[in-house]
């Protein structure tokens, strides 16, 4: 029962986690608000939250601007096409569910191909930020490794989708659950998410997290924190 309470007890790394998990969320709110960086923002809070399942000491909102700053320019870059396409299905959601104006009744193709659509960019894009996060690439080759493991890991994809859509989906439904979703709804599915997706990376990157892995990379992953050493070290030397 002691242990419970001490400050390297469980109890105490719960309610750090969770002090670090509503620091980010608020953090990632913020900066979403303008939506052109949010892609930077989501990027930022899953490289803390990687660091928080991989590490015993983290300085979350330090570590969160930090990661904001760095991965700004690639992460903004690789964010604008998915947020053109948010608003084209947005919009056309819009235009379908006024059928009786558009004329547009039932099921049709129209209708399944651009929900189909968003539902593929959607799926793609939950790779994106933690793939930015963790590996030092070109955008172009971010989307495209991205693309690659949604085909390639298939199911996990389908249950990162699942956690994002439902916790979604049961706030949406109830209004009450808003600050809730205030301390926790961006923090919460991407914490659960990293569960599926940090094993995905260690098998890309046998040194991702300093872990096991069998090799083998979809297009080239390389560690940005290793990079970001190495730059260092060239400046000092210089």
């Amino acid at each position: 029962m002691g242990k419970l309470f001490d400050i390297d007890g469980p109890l105490m790394h719960g309610l750090t986690l969770i002090m670090h998990l509503v620091v980010i969320n608020l953090l990632t709110i913020l900066f979403c608000i303008p939506l052109f960086t949010a892609g930077a923002a989501f990027t930022a809070m899953h490289d803390v939250v990687m660091r928080l399942h991989n590490e015993s000491d983290v300085a979350a909102a330090k570590r969160y601007f930090a990661a904001f700053r760095q991965n700004f320019k690639k992460a903004t870059l690789a964010w604008l096409p998915f947020l053109f396409s948010i608003l084209l299905a947005v919009f056309y959601a819009y235009f379908f569910t006024n059928w009786k104006q558009s004329g547009l009744g039932g099921v049709t193709p129209a209708k399944v191909g651009v929900f189909a659509a968003a539902f593929l960019i959607f799926i793609i894009y939950l790779y994106v930020p933690p793939l930015m996060a963790k590996f030092e690439n070109t955008v172009g080759n971010s989307l495209r490794n991205s693309s690659i493991l949604m085909v390639a890991y298939f199911p996990r994809t389908l249950a990162m989708a699942a956690i994002v859509l439902v916790i979604w989906t049961i706030g949406l439904l109830n209004i009450a659950l808003v600050p809730l979703y205030v301390a926790f709804g961006f923090s919460i599915p991407a914490y659960l998410r990293a569960y599926i997706y940090m094993p995905i990376f260690r098998k890309i990157n046998p040194d991702a997290f300093g872990g096991p892995g069998d090799g083998g990379a979809a297009g080239g992953f390389e560690d940005a924190e290793s990079e970001e050493e190495e730059a260092g070290a060239a400046e000092s030397r210089g």
